[in-house]
């Protein structure tokens, strides 16, 4: 199951026009801006082969303990550190497979026209999935803040041991995957009642 998730993962992120974007941007930069430095081809070889394998071996590892722990796939809050490993390894991993190329930023205006593409390739990075479910769930941000501190101080100070939460009035799934249910056994009911020293936590009608 491991590899089924690193699997959708992969799948998720790469067929994204802001991932190709982000890579694209640092494709450019590599090979038109930053001065060329004769590197060993086969010392660069292993480095970014070696660098493929750490990166998928991180993901996998992240992904199968996430399965071993709760059935299933990683949480979404779990998952930004994934996302930020992934992409930021694939940029690594471009920007050395880049060294390869003769670097083309000798004269000044190739490379202006090349900080200008990385310009506009940036302009892609805005429609990513992420910003979009920011736009469309930003005038519920103030609102779930405002509850959660509420859910946190009433929690906090209530000295019943069996307790009922109100429930919320928005739900952005930019901020939260899941919530609590009327099964005080379950997750993340359980983790909740433990944390704040109650016998149970279930959530309100």
């Amino acid at each position: 199951m491991g590899l089924y998730y690193l699997w959708l993962e992969l799948v998720r992120h790469y067929t994204e026009s802001a991932t190709w974007a982000w890579l694209g941007f640092v494709a450019l930069f590599s090979v038109f801006v930053v001065p060329s430095q004769p590197r060993p081809a086969a010392r660069l070889l292993v480095l970014i082969v070696g660098l493929v394998a750490a990166v998928l071996a991180g993901l996998y590892t992240a992904y199968v303990i996430a399965y071993f722990a709760t059935a299933e796939d990683l949480a979404t809050r779990g998952r930004n550190e994934v996302v930020v490993f992934l992409l930021a390894g694939g940029g690594c991993v471009v920007a050395l497979a880049a060294r390869f190329l003769p670097s083309l930023g000798h004269h000044a205006h190739v490379r202006m026209t090349a900080l200008v593409a990385c310009g506009l390739l940036s302009f892609l990075l805005l429609d990513s999935v992420a910003l979009g479910y920011v736009r469309a769930e930003e005038s519920q941000f103030a609102t779930f803040w405002s509850e959660s501190v509420q859910r946190h101080q009433f929690l906090r100070t209530t000295k019943d041991l069996d307790v009922v939460v109100p429930k919320r009035s928005v739900k952005p799934s930019m901020l939260m995957d899941g919530e609590l249910t009327k099964n005080p056994g379950q997750l993340p009911n359980d983790c909740v009642g433990e944390f704040y020293g109650k016998r149970s936590v279930v959530l309100g009608d």
